[in-house]
């Protein structure tokens, strides 16, 4: 009999090296942040802010979903890769143009080669992960923002390169990397518990829905600061990009490596960790209100030290620990979700969080109007949509986890235990 000590050490031993090389990347991307927080001039971090705000959640859509399909049915990959890149390079275009003529952000190369180098960084995300190689994973994620931290002190700080074009260069660098990782790697045959995707239409008609979803999320991690930028907040840009680094950063790292393994280990055994959750789900939904609290004393304890002289209004601070609270239950919900569900329930999901997302100027511009503080709006429609995100989040999960271990959810039949 494994005592629970053992399971422990076991989880550790295995999660370990994932850790250390997901800390070295996504933690690199939050040294970056508060790099040029506190020493970059006010203009060349609000073209950061907003070329960032940008090129994550565009190269989400552009992907389509792909990425995810790869997760799910990783043997299927040779039957859409190609396509799917040409449409990919299709859409960043389009996208840059309309973005460029409409004078939202007016460097269209930079924004062009940004969306296509992380859109490649997400596909070999997902290659590696559907083959449980969660470091080399994590380096065709994060790598690029390891490499980045390196070489902005030298040639930023020092030399006076743009910042915009460091990212390129070690964008092509991580790329690089990436290839040669998966032209060396041994393929393995992995659980594969879906079989919707028989070619390039059948992966589309899969993936939409998880595109939809990962352009909403997209849109609820960065959708804030093109608030600010949309309803002419610019100047406010510099001190609310501060404001998310230090009431929100911490957390967000720590949910991005729960979201980073625990959908492909759900996939693995997805009986197994549907009794976890449903066993263990009242000490979740117990941690959720001590989050906020944590975030918001550690924000206040750390702020001197990262940014002194930074006084972040109150609210702000507020808004901003509750959401870091709320995206902490809403990252394992996802997982679960994206490991269990259905097309249909993706679908449902997707369109849900996407009507969401597209909700937040109106909620934003109706607190703004009450309220007259546009940080203190924007922070506050932040909340509201992770708040909804994870009620609906958990509605559909509960129903996946009890349909998994065969017990019979409200309105419809049990599966049975096999």
């Amino acid at each position: 009999m494994v005592r629970p000590g053992q399971k422990v050490s076991r989880l550790i031993r295995y999660l370990a090296p994932s850790a250390a090389t997901f800390l070295l990347g996504t933690g690199a991307l939050v040294l970056v942040d508060i790099l040029l927080s506190r020493y970059a001039t006010d203009s060349d971090l609000k073209d950061w802010v907003l070329l960032k705000s940008l090129m994550l959640p565009l190269a989400s859509l552009a992907l389509l979903g792909i990425d995810q399909i790869i997760v799910r049915e990783p043997s299927k990959l040779p039957l859409f890769l190609r396509p799917a890149l040409i449409l990919a390079t299709c859409i960043t275009l389009a996208a840059t143009l309309v973005i460029h003529i409409t004078g939202f952000y007016t460097r269209p190369t930079i924004l062009f080669f940004s969306i296509l180098g992380i859109a490649g960084s997400y596909l070999f995300f997902g290659m590696f992960r559907a083959v449980l190689s969660f470091n080399a994973a994590q380096f065709a994620r994060d790598g690029w923002k390891f490499l980045f931290l390196l070489a902005l002190g030298p040639f930023y700080f020092l030399c006076g390169v743009s910042i915009e074009w460091i990212l390129l260069a070690v964008l092509a660098i991580a790329t690089s990397i990436s290839i040669w990782q998966k032209w060396r790697s041994a393929a393995q045959k992995m659980n594969e518990v879906h079989d919707e995707v028989h070619g390039f239409i059948s992966a589309l008609q899969t993936s939409w829905p998880f595109c939809l979803a990962a352009f909403a999320l997209s849109i609820a991690s960065y959708g804030e600061l093109l608030l600010l930028r949309g309803f002419g907040g610019t100047n406010l840009l510099p001190d609310y990009f501060r404001a998310t680094i230090l009431f929100t950063a911490p957390f967000v790292v720590f949910n991005t490596y729960i979201a980073t393994f625990l959908s492909s280990v759900v996939r693995q055994s997805p009986e197994r960790f549907s009794r976890t959750l449903l066993k263990y789900r009242w000490y979740l939904v117990a941690l959720l209100p001590v989050c906020p609290v944590l975030a918001l004393a550690a924000g206040f304890a750390i702020s001197p030290l990262l940014f002194p002289g930074q006084q972040t209004p109150f609210l702000w601070a507020v808004f901003l620990s509750a959401t870091a609270g709320m995206r902490l239950g809403y990252s394992v919900l996802s997982s679960y979700i994206g490991a269990l569900g259905k097309r249909s329930d993706i679908i449902a999901i997707a369109i849900y969080y996407v009507i969401a997302a597209l909700l937040t100027p109106l909620v934003c511009y109706g607190l703004y109007t009450l309220s007259g503080s546009l940080g203190a709006s924007v922070a506050c429609t932040g909340t509201i949509h992770w708040l909804a995100r994870c009620i609906v989040g958990w509605r559909l999960t509960y129903r996946l986890c009890k349909g998994t271990v065969g017990v019979k959810p409200l309105g419809e039949k049990a599966v049975p235990d096999v």
